[in-house]
Parts: structure tokens; sequence; C-alpha cells
């Protein structure tokens, strides 16, 4: 069984837009690569650019002139379904508040968790238990 996500992003007009993780979404799958790997408002653009995914790693995309496929993907790259599969582009929600993207992303995208990457740090919200968003601290161990 999978665990699922929604992936958000807080735009400049205030909005969330926000894509479905199928695989690893919790916060020691997908929270990790999220706040180790995609810490920038641009890279992290790029990935809600790719649509709905299944699964999030720390590469955006395969290295030029590499094999990469759904069914054969390259080890640590992250797994879109339009791109990888040429399934329809799936770009996603928007939502116009906070409380909107909790109410909203469980239901879409049936996520167990929800992610929202705002001024330059990612938080989680858990659809279990307490119902409150708590920071992602990653550290990322042997990076230049």
């Amino acid at each position: 069984m999978s665990t699922h996500a929604a992936i958000g992003m807080r735009l400049p007009d205030n909005t969330i837009q926000a894509i479905y993780c199928h695989n690893d979404g919790y916060p020691g799958g997908a929270g990790a690569v999220l706040g180790g790997w995609y810490t920038t408002p641009e890279r992290v653009k790029a990935l809600i650019d790719l649509g709905s995914l299944s699964q999030v790693n720390q590469e955006l995309a395969p290295a030029p002139g590499t094999q990469h496929c759904f069914k054969k993907p390259q080890e640590l790259v992250t797994i879109a379904y339009h791109r990888d599969r040429n399934d329809r582009l799936e770009p996603g929600e928007n939502y116009a508040t906070l409380e909107d993207y909790e109410a909203g992303a469980p239901e879409t995208f049936g996520a167990d968790y929800l992610y929202l990457f705002e001024n330059g740090k990612w938080s989680f919200y858990s659809v279990y238990g307490e119902k409150e968003w708590t920071e992602l601290e990653v550290t990322v161990c042997g990076r230049n």
C-alpha cells in the first residue's frame, strides 16, 4: 500500500498550487527528499511543473543523454507520470487558502500528508492525529 501526499507551494498571489505524489509520502520519505533537495523556489516550481508524481527523488530530471522511463527509472531520479509514462499532464490543484488546502487535498489526492513550501521552508501536515503544521528539518550529510 502506498502513502499518498500532496506537494504544495505558496505562490506570489498567496494561493497554493499542489500536485499528487503516489509513493513514500510520509515525512521520512518524501518529506526528507523535499527538505533536503528541493530548497529553492525555482527547484520546487520545476518539481510542481512536472505534474502528478509516482515518486519524488533527489534528482529532478535524468542526466542529459541517459535513459529514464517509468518502467526503468534511473536511481534517485523523480518519477513523473506525464514525463516518464506519457500520461496526460495533471498540473494539480490551486487552493485559495491554507484552510482550503487542508480540507481539499486529502480528498482530491487521497493524501495522508500535505507538504507546503513557503518562505524558503518546508512544513508538513498529517491528516491523522493532531491537525497542525510542523516545520521539516532535514540535514543532508556529505553534500557540498
